[in-house]
């Protein structure tokens, strides 16, 4: 009795919700090659201090990552006003 109310309500709930599927390519691009270097070398040293007790590298660590933010704002805010 169960699964003929869900197999229903699901019926039901897909017919009023249809998914929608949204196009990559209409996407404005604003990453740069720059941007996208950093994010790799972000992601390596997040991996290097991830089991490391070093105090420098996961200070330089959170350094990268302050700094990657503010670009990375930088740039999306400035491609937004276009």
């Amino acid at each position: 009795m169960f699964n003929s109310f869900l197999c229903t309500f699901l019926h039901i709930f897909q017919a009023s919700f249809p998914v929608k599927y949204i196009s990559m390519k209409d996407k404005i691009n604003w990453t740069t090659q720059g941007i996208e270097k950093s994010c790799t070398h972000k992601k390596s040293l997040y991996a290097f201090t991830k089991n490391k007790s070093d105090p420098k590298a996961k200070a330089h660590y959170i350094q990268y990552c302050e700094i990657s933010r503010k670009v990375t704002k930088k740039v999306s805010n400035t491609t937004v006003d276009l």
